[in-house]
């Protein structure tokens, strides 16, 4: 029995065979230790029939690639590849140092000769001289497997050059016929166009090797918000003052490679994860080859006096636009000192696709003001999608907002951005707080704790942010965006809200990137918390029911001109059922800056309330506006925000919006929410008509 060690799948696997080979083979074979090998890398492959699939399915001017496979597998190294030249000095460092090399002369099309060599054929560089010859001469030797000799200069039949140098050919025991030639070095330049190198390293360098995947990474520039979601390592050198040499390589399973690439950044001390990335961080960067490659490498020398740091990140990424999901991957680094190496936790992602249509598209959260460059609240905001988070620790969140742009969509001036902010302000008092002793203060309420519910309590829409309220917003961008935050629990749970610029339509994605498990993230389902944007102008702004009849005469009542909702409930599956309402949330609201000049002027006539009445038609088909037909109604309150709570029968209601004094013109929202279905709109439903007798 025959065992072998072979580098396959990044690891060291022992291939276990008998000695017994084919009576051909055997014949045919003076040594047979290159047939042995092939049915070491046959077994491992799944069989001779393999071999040609896994080493040969490349074109004929690639087949060189294979035979890089092959120097990997066989001795464990890094593969470095050279186009067009490789330095003299690198490459008698890299024969000294023990590294296999190969060379080759890539040509497309059918195999040729040049001075005896072969193109698309791989040639070993077993020796490198240059010390104690004459006129500068740089030789190097290469070893010829295949039954074509080299004539070029310095061949062993080229006796012109040999007697000119008769020293030098004694020096290195030129013997004809060993299965090598010699070749200077700007000839062999001149002969060869591709180089591999195979490295491998002295037994005191340090060896780490980590393995992973690639898994949801989409970004592949710096650029790009996602970049972070790629892996991260973290690397920290000793800081004795003493230089480390590193060579990383960074591996892919070659069944469908792509372009792999990765970067070294500067970080300081202590930092775990990097959210955010520049260039001038930027230490090192492999050279993007012009294919992909199942292996790519740098070399470089880190010192903190040259860095000014002893930690660095090191990010690995797909270099193409369209990165592959689930792909393995290989890091090995070889160091010179000791060093740490250790994988960064890939962040908890959260990902929302958000449709933007008619009725939940509603624009930035500031607009300029009428006839005035000054930014105030936007109404129609309130109506965009929103997502809720709940947090279970300090948390950094890193949140990105990409447009999904279609061909019709392409050329738009449209940009997307988002606000996050606190579901409940600071300013709103909890309701279940409960008493306080005297002498004592309020302890943490119970959204501060962290690790909240997103119940039908919690999740209710976010309609404005207070002017003392916390908030973040990203810069508003075509394609994508983002905003780096840093929350912890006692902000209590979070809501999210994107939008795209001047209330237009189209397709997102919402992702949020957090350093620890968010206890919850849900999207607000909005079919169930309809918001409508209104507005009391001149002809509507009627005031309360003190301007209606008995205190009013019909012709000057103004109470009936108010804005109106229009809420159904139907007795169907999903509606209220006799003894079980439908117990139902209602609220108005304006935005504090809008209407801050106004209620400074009257903030009694600006005092909001709401009436809600029964939907009944008089004998012309007009809606009944009436004391009578009132089934509940709020106090008017000097607030921004006004709320009922009510259960509500199967049929159809009127809700009559105003202010307590008419003649107060100013945008405001509606918002409505029910455990049961339930319809609700700005314009009046249509009566049926009566069916002819």
């Amino acid at each position: 029995m025959l065992t072998v060690q072979l580098f396959q799948d990044y690891i060291w696997q022992s291939v276990s065979i008998d000695t017994s080979l084919p009576a051909d083979v055997a014949k045919s074979n003076t040594e047979l230790w290159g047939p042995l090998l092939e049915k070491c890398f046959a077994k491992i492959h799944g069989g001779y029939d393999k071999l040609e699939e896994v080493f040969m399915r490349d074109t004929s001017s690639k087949a060189y690639k294979q035979f890089d496979r092959i120097m990997m597998e066989l001795s464990g190294g890094c593969m470095e590849s050279y186009s067009s030249r490789i330095d003299f000095a690198a490459l008698k460092k890299k024969v000294t140092s023990g590294s296999l090399i190969c060379a080759v002369r890539v040509e497309e099309g059918d195999e040729s000769e040049t001075s005896g060599l072969i193109s698309n054929a791989p040639y070993s560089i077993i020796d490198v001289v240059d010390e104690n010859l004459p006129d500068g001469l740089r030789l190097v030797r290469i070893r010829n497997p295949y039954n074509s000799p080299y004539t070029g200069q310095f061949a062993a039949q080229d006796n012109v050059s040999w007697q000119k140098y008769p020293e030098v050919k004694k020096m290195l025991k030129v013997t004809p016929n060993d299965g090598t030639f010699w070749i200077t070095y700007k000839n062999m330049l001149q002969n060869f166009n591709q180089y591999s190198v195979c490295r491998l390293f002295p037994q005191d360098y340090y060896q780490y090797h980590h393995e992973g995947l690639w898994e949801r990474q989409r970004a592949w520039q710096i650029t790009d918000p996602e970049f972070c979601g790629n892996p991260q390592y973290k690397l920290v050198i000793p800081n004795t003052g003493a230089k480390t040499q590193l060579f990383i390589s960074l591996c892919q399973l070659d069944t469908k490679m792509t372009n792999i690439s990765m970067l070294l950044f500067k970080t300081k001390p202590g930092q775990n994860y990097m959210w955010e990335f520049n260039d001038t961080d930027c230490i090192a960067q492999p050279t993007e080859p012009a294919e992909p490659q199942r292996e790519t490498t740098m070399e470089l020398i880190l010192s903190p006096e040259d860095q000014g740091t002893t930690q660095f990140t090191l990010v690995l990424f797909q270099n193409t636009p369209k990165p592959d999901g689930k792909k393995p991957y290989c890091l090995r680094v070889f160091a010179n000192n000791q060093m740490t190496l250790e994988e960064v936790a890939q962040p908890y992602v959260y990902k929302f696709p958000v449709e933007f249509n008619k009725q939940n598209t509603g624009g930035k959260r500031l607009k300029p003001m009428a006839d005035s460059a000054k930014l105030v609240d936007s109404t129609s905001w309130a109506k965009n999608p929103q997502i809720f988070l709940s947090l279970k620790k300090p948390t950094m969140l890193k949140l990105i907002c990409e447009r999904i742009i279609g061909r019709k969509e392409q050329g738009l001036d449209i940009q997307i951005g988002a606000t996050i902010t606190r579901v409940f302000p600071a300013s709103q008092p909890e309701k279940n707080l409960g008493p306080v002793k005297k002498g004592r203060t309020a302890g943490p309420s119970e959204y501060a704790k962290g690790n909240v519910d997103l119940t039908d309590k919690v999740m209710t829409r976010k309609l404005q942010i207070l002017p003392a309220d916390w908030q973040k917003e990203t810069p508003y961008q075509d394609d994508s965006t983002s905003i780096l935050v840093n929350v912890n629990p006692s902000m209590g749970p979070l809501v999210v809200v994107p939008t795209l610029s001047d209330e237009l339509t189209g397709n997102a994605q919402i992702i949020v990137y957090s350093d620890k498990e968010l206890h919850q993230a849900q999207r607000l389902p909005e079919v169930y918390h309809p918001v409508i944007p209104m507005a009391w102008t001149p002809e509507n702004a009627g005031g309360c029911h003190i301007y209606c009849a008995p205190f009013e005469p019909p012709k000057t009542s103004t109470w009936p001109n108010n804005p109106k909702i229009f809420l159904s409930f139907k007795n169907e599956e999903g509606g209220p059922t006799p003894g079980r309402p439908a117990n139902t949330v209602l609220k108005m609201a304006r935005c504090e800056r809008q209407w801050r000049n106004e209620i400074a002027k009257d903030p009694v006539g600006c005092m909001l309330g709401f009436y809600v009445l029964k939907l009944t038609y008089d004998q012309h088909k007009k809606i009944i506006i009436s004391r009578n037909e009132v089934v509940a109604e709020t106090t008017f309150c000097p607030t921004h925000e006004v709320t009922m709570e009510m259960g509500f029968e199967a049929g159809d209601y009127v809700i009559v919006l105003c202010t307590y004094e008419p003649h107060k013109v100013g945008e405001f929202m509606f918002y409505a929410t029910s455990d049961c279905k339930f319809n609700m709109s700005d314009e009046a439903p249509e009566l049926e008509e009566e069916e002819e007798q």
